[in-house]
This record gives structure tokens, C-alpha cells and sequence, in this order.
């Protein structure tokens, strides 16, 4: 590792938080991103100077990704799916039917495998 780079990540650990609220969340801050863990498990990881999250949930089997360009939801729990969300296309399976739709169009395939368009 050069001099420049030790000298710029020892910045961002001078530079970073750690802080455990009375419930038990700890929440971390570096180099301009938080990190926050709940008691439960779930954990959530945003920057300071954008709308972007990433969001797990142990306790429901769920993600989220969200960025200004893009949302995308999965879970594995009693309503499993993967959904996304760029602008007007979306894209959705649930374990039996996957649908893609754009502009008001949609097209996809059923559990059954068969082709529909809407």
C-alpha cells in the first residue's frame, strides 16, 4: 500500500462513527456512508449526499434496492417475489408468473409457461 493511500484511509477511520442507541441499534458512518443495524437483524446502508438505499430484513426474507434510476424489491417470505423498477419498465416474477411491463404494455408467462400479452 503507497504512503497516499494509508494516508487516505487512515482519514476515513479518523473521520468515522460508531454509536449503539439505548435499543440496541448501532449505526456507523464512514467516508460518507451509514450503516444501520437494528436489534431485529435488519440493516440499512444509505449515503449521506444521494437518495440510495439498500435495506436487508432477516426477520422477513425481504431486500430492497433503491437509487435514483432504479427499485428493486425480493423477498423470500410468504409473498416471495423479485420486482424492478427502472422509469416507466418493470419487471415482476413471483415463482410462477413473470411479467414485464413498459409504457402501459405488459407481456409475460403464466404458471403454466404460456405466453401472455396484456
Amino acid at each position: 500500500m503507497t504512503t497516499r493511500a494509508m494516508a487516505e484511509a487512515h482519514d476515513v477511520i479518523a473521520n468515522s462513527a460508531y454509536t449503539c442507541t439505548e435499543d440496541g441499534t448501532e449505526i456507523y458512518d464512514i467516508n460518507g456512508f451509514r450503516i444501520t443495524q437494528a436489534a431485529d437483524g435488519l440493516v440499512k446502508v444509505t449515503r449521506v449526499d444521494n437518495k440510495c438505499l439498500i435495506r436487508t430484513s432477516p426477520g422477513n426474507g425481504s431486500a430492497t434496492l433503491t437509487t435514483p434510476g432504479i427499485h428493486c424489491t425480493a423477498s423470500l417470505g410468504k409473498t416471495s417475489h423479485l420486482f424492478v423498477r427502472r422509469n416507466e419498465k418493470r419487471m415482476h416474477f413471483d415463482g410462477s408468473c413473470f411479467i414485464v411491463r413498459n409504457a402501459g404494455h405488459s407481456a409475460g408467462f403464466n404458471e403454466n409457461n404460456l405466453l401472455i400479452v396484456y
